[in-house]
């Protein structure tokens, strides 16, 4: 069986529409998931020369620590007698902004000079940094940086940095100390442009504390985040990126981590994902916009084309109808033609096989058929009688036994259903001819022909 045209339409049609939506949405997702990552990658790297930048900055004020610190205890080695912290803090320039208290203590843990007189003569043994410089043990060289603090002596937020002294011969002789201000550092963080929700803190990967911060949020330094997901992610290396929930507010940001060279400080910059993806979180939804107007469109071409297709196969079928309705006329035309065509063919053959002269004239009296002998035996030439000729005309003019002849004795009594001579009564003589069915009857049901027949006398 042939499929409906107009069917295998339609579903093309929706097909089709169905295939170009789908292309278009996969190839929305796709420019929405590309520019994600490009978003993405941007921000990382912002947050990673951030991170960079940050840490150089922070270790730059540790080494001004380190290498004041170095040149005080040079100058208490070679002459501890005539050693003044103070005269020496004061030529330290390097240290406005970042450090302002110093204290030197004996081997006892005594402090002997300090920039804060109060201090003077207080004992520091049971402070870490002491504990950690006076532990015979200890291994390396390395400055002490300790974790953010606040007391009786340095009344602000600080970090202690120290380093030992030593006799000549080698032996522990106390330490000298400086507080390294939080707010030195957070003035550096502070310069960063990180957005709403932007956090940037130093970290101590020994005791899992923060030293200094800054966020949404006030966060008070020396709170521990050793058991949150942040602090075992910046374990793990030196440098790198994390997403997930910051500690504190517990808010998910992109984080960006870096280590303080020859320190157990990492320091984490991070930006909240929201603010770091908006950008591409608005081409999305302009996407997706511009996807929906394309499928709208779609859907409104592909209902159109259907309706389209519908009223051309509705269409479709009225011509049908009207093809088989007309193919019907013409069949039954046809079979009523060859009813009067055989009919016409045996009213010839009758005529023809006829003795007498037999001649038939319509309701004007007017010739309309007649056989080979009717112009013989009614005494005309052969080439007289043709179609529409007078009855009159038909019977030539010399006297006739009344028996010779049976001429219509009645015309037809209604003319209307037979009009007069027309084109039919100048037709050509050329052969006999029917032009008009005999014995037809009109509206008056009075016979509209007239038959004549001639014998031969």
């Amino acid at each position: 069986m042939k499929p409906d045209k107009h069917l295998v339409g339609a579903l093309g049609i929706i097909l089709t529409a169905i295939g170009l939506i789908a292309l278009t949405w996969v190839g929305t997702m796709r420019a929405i998931h590309v520019q994600q990552q490009e978003n993405l990658t941007r921000v990382n790297a912002i947050l990673t020369n951030q991170a960079l930048t940050l840490t150089e900055q922070v270790n730059r004020q540790l080494l001004a620590l380190d290498q004041t610190l170095r040149m005080l205890v040079t100058a208490w080695e070679t002459n501890p007698g005539a050693f003044d912290l103070e005269v020496l803090r004061s030529q330290a320039v390097v240290l406005n902004g970042i450090s302002r208290d110093m204290i030197l203590t004996d081997e006892a843990g005594i402090i002997r000079q300090s920039s804060v007189v109060p201090a003077i003569n207080l004992d520091v043994s049971a402070t870490d940094f002491f504990r950690d410089l006076a532990d015979p043990y200890r291994s390396g060289d390395r400055m002490f940086v300790g974790p953010a603090s606040i007391g009786a002596i340095m009344r602000q937020w600080h970090m202690d940095v120290a380093r030992a002294l030593h006799h000549q011969d080698g032996s522990f002789a106390g330490v000298i100390s400086a507080d390294y201000r939080i707010a030195a550092m957070t003035d550096i963080f502070r310069q960063t442009d990180l957005g709403a929700g932007g956090f940037v803190t130093l970290v101590g990967l020994e005791d899992g504390k923060m030293r200094g911060t800054i966020g949404p949020a006030a966060v008070d330094p020396d709170v521990s985040i050793a058991d949150t997901r942040m602090f075992a992610a910046i374990q793990r290396n030196d440098s790198g990126l994390w997403t997930g929930p910051t500690a504190g507010d517990l808010a998910v940001r992109i984080h960006a981590y870096r280590r303080i060279p020859d320190q157990p400080l990492v320091l984490v910059v991070a930006m909240n994902e929201q603010e770091a993806m908006r950008p591409a979180t608005t081409w999305r939804q302009q996407a997706q916009l511009f996807a929906g107007c394309i499928t709208a469109l779609l859907i409104s071409l592909a209902g159109l084309l259907l309706h389209i297709t519908r009223h051309a196969r509705r269409r479709g079928q009225a011509m049908a109808k009207d093809r088989a309705v007309l193919a019907a006329s013409n069949a039954r035309l046809e079979v009523t033609r060859a009813l009067e065509t055989a009919k016409a063919e045996r009213l010839e053959a009758t005529l023809a096989g006829m003795s007498d002269g037999v001649s038939m004239f319509d309701g004007t009296l007017c010739l309309i058929e007649w056989n080979a002998r009717f112009p013989e035996i009614a005494g005309i030439p052969p080439e007289i009688p043709r179609i529409g000729l007078r009855w009159r005309r038909c019977f030539a003019p010399r006297s006739r036994p009344a028996s010779s002849a049976r001429l219509p004795t009645r015309k037809a009594r209604s003319s209307a259903a037979s009009p007069a001579c027309g084109p039919d009564c100048s037709a050509s003589s050329s052969g006999r001819r029917r032009t008009a069915a005999p014995w037809k009857s009109g509206a008056t049901g009075f016979p509209t022909a007239a038959l004549s027949c001639c014998t031969p006398t």
